[in-house]
């Protein structure tokens, strides 16, 4: 019996320590509890507004992994994201920044533009860098309807035990009349 209540007590904190600010981070999965939010995996989640930037390199950080330990350790991410814009056009970009304590990354993407078409692009091996680089630029896109796009990739050999490296993954506009918003629902992952 005690070491059942013990059972039942860690759980209890392992879950309470999941929930954060906006943010349902279990294990290594950021999900987004509210439309266009910003979230890490340390310190939780802000309300955001519309996405309108245009560049990859002013792409807005949705996801963003801290502390990232180092050593020989490769780490393997997937997203799973639904967004939706107000006007057609303009499309959607996904850009991603992994700090300067990886030796390279690679992502591949696939945005949605009807229930039937998408675009996909693979980034081929980026080295490490803080500024946001683009994986798949925008396209245009029907308006108002919700579509997903999928984000698989790998950050490889984190240099450096002592400092920790991130991971940011970010959205930008084909347009800054086109507003795109990050649904509710949205997740990534990282696995060791």
């Amino acid at each position: 019996m005690k070491n059942a209540l013990a059972l039942l007590l860690c759980i209890v904190l392992l879950n309470a320590a999941a929930w954060s600010g906006g943010l349902l981070n279990y294990g290594n999965t950021i999900r987004l509890l509210a439309d266009n939010q910003t979230c890490t995996a340390t310190a939780g989640c802000s309300s955001g507004s519309v996405i309108i930037v245009t560049t990859a390199a002013t792409a807005i950080p949705v996801f963003t992994f801290n502390n990232l330990r180092g050593g020989a350790i490769n780490y393997n991410f997937h997203c799973e994201v639904k967004y939706n814009q107000a006007t057609a056009g303009g499309g959607v970009g996904v850009a991603i920044a992994s700090g300067t304590q990886a030796n390279k990354w690679t992502a591949n993407a696939k945005v949605y533009l009807t229930a039937a078409t998408f675009t996909h692009a693979d980034s081929g091996q980026i080295s490490a860098s803080t500024a946001l680089t683009q994986v798949v630029a925008p396209a245009a896109n029907t308006s108002g309807t919700t579509f997903g796009i999928t984000i698989d990739g790998q950050l490889e050999s984190i240099l450096s035990h002592v400092t920790p490296s991130q991971l940011q993954i970010g959205f930008y506009s084909g347009s800054a009349s086109d507003a795109v918003t990050i649904k509710e629902g949205s997740y990534c992952a990282m696995v060791p």
